[in-house]
């Protein structure tokens, strides 16, 4: 029971645009962007794991920070999705994993993925920490349940949604207006 969870120095987007990222499902690593990743480590930082069993998660929960903006979430090994939720909440559940560190003392790297709401809140930071994991009945455990609760970062603009406007829209055309003058819309 020494494994953990950490987050695996992973540089956040900054300001980054989430139109680009809408699909509502089939998330691929072409149309989601990568907004966190971590290591799960069998025997935790000092690799004292004293078992012969490598540490397999099945299960995590993540606590989500303006969860709101997010039409889908998925967590890849390497480029395959493994595991995807289309109805994202302020405590989203991912099962059927199957992601090992081996033993004794390996790491196994997972990605989080996200796609973006039509209408998001400008300046959103997400941020997604982790609150419960389960294993396999056949593995190392957790030193805790939220396998030390690893989040990803916002500090200064990271993983913060920016929008950008491209037009203008007024409800009502103005009719009185010269070339090369200021317009006053009502």
């Amino acid at each position: 029971t020494e494994s953990d969870v950490v987050e695996n120095g992973f540089t956040e987007p900054v300001d980054f645009d989430y139109k680009s990222y809408n699909a509502s499902s089939g998330l691929n690593v072409s149309n989601s962007l990568q907004v966190g990743e971590f290591i799960i480590r069998d025997g935790g930082s000092d690799n004292s794991d004293v078992d012969i069993l490598s540490t397999i998660l099945t299960g995590i929960t993540f606590s989500i920070s303006n969860n709101d903006n997010i039409a889908a979430l998925a967590i890849f090994d390497g480029t395959t999705n493994v595991a995807e939720v289309t109805s994202v909440t302020t405590s989203t559940s991912f099962s059927g994993l199957n992601l090992e560190a081996s033993d004794p003392g390996g790491t196994k790297v997972f990605k989080l993925y996200a796609t973006f709401k039509s209408a998001v809140t400008d300046n959103d930071q997400l941020r997604f920490t982790v609150s419960n994991t389960t294993t396999s009945g056949s593995s190392s455990a957790f030193a805790s349940s939220d396998a030390g609760g690893a989040s990803t970062s916002i500090s200064g603009d990271d993983n913060r949604i920016k929008v950008t406007a491209d037009r203008l829209e007024f409800t009502q055309q103005p009719t009185n207006v010269c070339t090369s003058s200021d317009i006053s819309p009502d």
